[in-house]
């Protein structure tokens, strides 16, 4: 598909028809706010789009806004700062918080939260994410400091990535958010 995507002499309704042949989530992350589009666009990346559309239906996936292809994580982030109310609502941009007591498993001293609204710590991801060292140690820093009532919660966002275009996560990240009870919005893109 990213083949076809790719090929400018071939018109988009021509591109669009054959990508809703080949992915069968199409119409569900249509249905879902995406546009056509930004689906084509994402079917040029490394994205899976019937691995998309799957992610949407598990138990901790939260509906949310779309957004737009963003170049670069802090573009996520003020999204998110625009999203809860950054200096508006009481919401606050790049909180930490002391993981000193979970080292083993979690970040080693803090962790920096991209926004933290009503008690609840959001994370923004921009583009395609993997289960790596790192990440696997915010996340369970996230479920430790709710654990032990130093935030309410905490939220992931993922959001689409223009340079790669690409979103969401792969199995192991979203298992492991399931695993631990921290919801997720797959911002689609427009």
């Amino acid at each position: 598909m990213a083949t076809i995507a790719a090929i400018s002499k071939v018109p988009d309704k021509v591109k669009i028809e054959a990508a809703r042949g080949i992915w069968k989530g199409w119409d569900d992350l249509r249905d879902a706010g995406a546009s056509e589009k930004a689906l084509l666009q994402l079917s040029k990346g490394r994205t899976n789009l019937d691995d998309l559309a799957g992610s949407l239906q598990r138990s901790t996936h939260v509906g949310g806004a779309p957004a737009k292809f963003f170049d670069d994580g802090p573009a996520g982030e003020r999204f998110l700062e625009d999203l809860y109310g950054v200096n508006v609502s009481g919401a606050d941009k790049q909180v930490s918080a002391a993981t000193t007591g979970c080292a083993d498993v979690c970040n080693p001293i803090r962790r920096r939260f991209d926004v933290l609204a009503d008690g609840v710590a959001h994370e923004s991801k921009v583009g395609y994410v993997r289960l790596t060292s790192s990440i696997e140690k915010q996340i369970r820093s996230d479920a430790w400091l709710t654990s032990m009532g130093e935030i309410e919660g905490a939220h992931w966002h993922f959001f689409a990535s223009a340079g790669s275009n690409s979103v969401g996560a792969d199995k192991k990240v979203l298992d492991l958010l399931d695993e631990l009870g921290i919801p997720y919005t797959v911002h689609l893109p427009v």
